[in-house]
């Protein structure tokens, strides 16, 4: 991937909340994280939606209200909102992809790139 992310909400730092459960599992998240063009991640608590949201909806009005919400500009931010390497990944760059598809290719660069102007 040629794109440099950067992942606003992450749930990387092992022992805090219910993210990561071990340094293991942080490291191989950052490991993932740099694989898939990940230059910056920001631990947060919660921000806007998460990529998990945007790929794997969990109903039908949560689908309709995702693309209502980008088609209307509506969103600030993408995140992976990873939580460890299993069931909760980091999955920015498929999230990305997605965006890519089904918004425009500028748009989609915005919401996962990220200087800092949203803090």
């Amino acid at each position: 991937m040629n794109q440099v992310l950067t992942d606003i909400h992450q749930h990387l730092i092992w022992g805090m909340d219910d993210g990561a459960n071990s340094r293991e599992t942080m490291f191989s998240m950052l490991r993932e994280a740099h694989r898939q063009g990940i230059k910056t991640v920001v631990a947060t608590s919660h921000a806007e939606p998460g990529a998990n949201t945007i790929l794997h909806p969990r109903n039908y009005w949560e689908r309709r209200f995702t693309k209502y919400m980008l088609q209307e500009g509506g969103v600030d931010a993408i995140a992976s909102d990873a939580h460890n390497c299993e069931n909760r990944p980091v999955n920015l760059e498929a999230a990305y992809q997605w965006l890519v598809l089904h918004t425009d290719a500028a748009y989609a660069q915005e919401l996962v790139t990220f200087s800092g102007e949203l803090i």
